[in-house]
């Protein structure tokens, strides 16, 4: 709630500001908060928390939207209203909004520019890339050539899905298209550009043979995410200890967590957290405890989703997760407001009501699963808050994660 304030205050400031330099620019402006009402910290501090949007008896075209932020609409109005107005009435002080406004047109077409070169020099890259390719092609055969005719369509264009069925389709029918002087340019392809379509042709092309260039190209694909599904698909069968790594970890987790709104649910593919579970399984569960007790809100509940996917799997690790599972409830959800039961979050939440299967936890069978939630409850929150069914922590999605495997 502190941090909600002090960010309020800070806007209004913000807005405040934005208003003295526009009427050290023009005698005419004014701030249009129509609409808006006055609210409790706005009363408070007298601070222009709502801006609104400038306005002016004189201007050509509408100041744009109306919004908490003066400064989302500030530039737009300068630019179409302000710039060689014959009805300017100079304020006399500077800085002002023209100081203000001139400073963003700057930045902005350097900005511009550096893009329109970095463009230009990517195309550049691109025509040299096509044509070495090309080049390659002359020497081999027709399909060969239809296939790297495939790969300079995908990188011209990411979205060209005629071309990524024609590459596919080519691996799978005709792998012969791809002779070892091909595939070595499909490799250095996919880390450059990371077309999800390249490791998936690699992957139907070698991984009978698990190349170590496969391998370390997949683990890159599912930490970097430009191709987790086909990366961990191939690693959940293939995958080896040197693969561990925190940001790896991080990665497997998220991906064996639920996806999407309640309503229409992705379940998660755990396939890769149980094979990497069975190799290192101490790694494993420490990254689980890890992310349960300091993870961001959100990530707490996909890790005990992902939980979930491994506890029925290994009856054993409940008994081991479960402090952490708790301890991460300890944590307050929703301390400003943006709660991991917001849009956007809130998918990782369990299906299960805890109402049903409160009071059969403290009945559990084992006197460990008994010991560690009441000397949870007793130490970190009030009984009311726990155990009542639609109020306080009820309400988290990593209690309902824990509960809906404790009561089982």
């Amino acid at each position: 709630m502190q941090d909600e304030f002090e960010r309020a205050v800070g806007i209004g400031r913000e807005n405040q500001e934005l208003i003295g330099l526009g009427k050290a620019w023009c005698a005419h402006i004014r701030a249009d908060r129509s609409g808006w009402g006055v609210g409790i910290i706005e009363e408070m501090t007298g601070l222009p928390v709502t801006g609104g949007r400038f306005a002016c008896d004189f201007a050509r075209s509408p100041a744009g939207v109306s919004g908490m932020r003066l400064e989302v609409s500030a530039l737009q109005f300068y630019e179409d209203n302000c710039v060689g107005c014959p009805n300017h009435s100079p304020g006399g002080r500077i800085p002002n909004l023209r100081t203000w406004a001139e400073k963003l047109i700057a930045d902005r077409s350097q900005r511009e520019a550096a893009e329109a070169e970095a463009e230009r020099l990517a195309g550049d890259e691109r025509i040299r890339r096509a044509t070495e390719r090309t080049r390659l092609g002359a020497r081999l055969s027709a399909a060969s050539q239809e296939a790297i005719d495939a790969v300079n369509r995908l990188d011209a264009d990411a979205s060209d899905g005629t071309a990524a069925d024609s590459l596919r389709d080519a691996a799978q029918l005709a792998p012969d298209s791809f002779p070892e002087a091909v595939r070595e340019m499909l490799y250095e392809d996919a880390w450059l550009l990371r077309r999800p379509v390249f490791l998936e042709v690699l992957i139907t092309l070698d991984s009978q043979d698990d190349p170590p260039s496969l391998h370390s190209l997949c683990v890159d694909a599912v930490v970097n995410g430009w191709a987790s599904a086909d990366g961990f698909r191939y690693l959940s069968e293939q995958g080896v200890v040197d693969d561990v790594t925190d940001d790896f970890l991080s990665a497997v987790v998220f991906h064996a967590a639920d996806k999407g709104p309640p309503w229409s649910r992705e379940r998660g593919d755990s396939a890769a957290l149980l094979h990497y579970h069975s190799l290192v399984p101490e790694a494993v569960e420490e990254k689980l405890s890890a992310l349960l007790r300091r993870g961001e809100p959100w990530f707490r509940a996909a890790t005990g989703s992902a939980c979930q996917a491994l506890i029925p799997e290994r009856q054993d690790v409940g008994e081991r997760l479960l402090p952490a599972l708790l301890d991460g409830l300890r944590f307050h959800e929703d301390p400003t407001g943006s709660c991991a039961l917001r849009p956007g979050t809130r998918r990782f939440q369990s299906k299960s009501a805890v109402s049903r299967s409160t009071w059969h936890v403290m009945l559990c069978p084992s006197p460990t699963i008994r010991r560690i939630i009441l000397a949870w409850t007793t130490i970190g929150s009030r009984p009311q808050d726990c155990w009542g069914s639609r109020s306080g922590i009820a309400r988290r999605p990593l209690f309902r994660q824990t509960f809906s495997w404790a009561c089982c």
